[in-house]
Parts: C-alpha cells; structure tokens; sequence
C-alpha cells in the first residue's frame, strides 16, 4: 500500500513540476510534453529515494553493518550527485526552460536538495564523531518536510 501511495505522489508531483499553461497541473502532462513528465518523475523520485538511501546509511554505519569508509564514501557520492542535479536544475531555469509558473517547483527541488547535502554532511560528521549526530538530524527533518511538501505526502511509516 505506501509503495503505491509513493508512486502515485511521485507522479502527481510530475504532473504539478510539468504543468503547462497557466500554472496548474495538467491531467494529460505526461502526453504533452512526455520529456518534461519523466524529468519530474524522476526527479521527485530521487528526492525520495535520496533521503531514504541517506538515513539507510547512517543506520547502516551505527550498527556496524557499513564500515567507515563504505558510509562516507557513500555520503561523498551522495553529494556529488545532490550538486549536480542543483546544477541541472539551475541551469534549466538560466535558460528559462521552465516556465515562471513552474520555477516555484523547481526551486523547491532545489531547496530538497541542498537539504540533502547538508544532510550527508551531516552524516560524514557523524562518521568523524558519533555523538556528533545534531546536524545530521537537523536536516534529516528539514530534507523531509521540503520532500513531503513537494510529494504532498506524509512521513514514511
């Protein structure tokens, strides 16, 4: 049931990233602009998926499952990849690929993302320090509550 539930945000969350015309999301999205409909789909998705792999890692590396070098290089490319799609979707607005109706959405994107980075650094500090978690779970629950609000969802149970 929460697997559908998250597909089912995933894509009314591409519905709303890729509305066309006046701002509000488009029933047929994914048949007006299929490209578009998939880089929202899979963007929302990442979000998600981002912010589970990343507390799964920080678990992982508590109970000794993940060793030292395994988390923090797991961090690591968590954050290359994090700046990346903040640099995609940056340069997407740059050359005003996104409608101004859609930048709203974006920027949230953007925000989750940069939520996501602190968030692995967070988790490297951890890995330096283990009663060094405060910063980690700081933005642990900020990552979330800008996921949610773009996923419409609540937290995963």
């Amino acid at each position: 049931m929460m697997k559908r539930r998250v597909i089912r945000r995933v894509l009314i969350c591409a519905a709303a990233v890729l509305a066309l015309g006046a701002g509000a999301p488009s029933a047929f999205a994914q048949e007006e602009d299929p490209a578009l409909y998939a880089v929202g789909a899979l963007g929302a998705s990442n979000l998600y998926s981002s912010y589970v792999v990343l507390a799964t890692v920080a678990d992982g590396y508590a109970s000794a499952s993940y060793s030292e070098n395994t988390a923090r290089d797991l961090a690591e490319e968590s954050i290359a990849l994090h700046e990346s799609s903040v640099a995609a979707l940056r340069r997407l607005v740059d050359l005003n690929v996104v409608s101004a109706s859609d930048r709203s959405i974006v920027a949230d994107m953007i925000e989750a993302h940069e939520l996501l980075i602190r968030q692995a650094e967070g988790l490297m500090a951890y890995i330096d320090d283990p009663e060094n978690s405060e910063m980690f779970q700081q933005y642990r629950e900020a990552a979330w509550e800008k996921i949610s609000t773009i996923l419409e969802d609540s937290p995963p149970e």
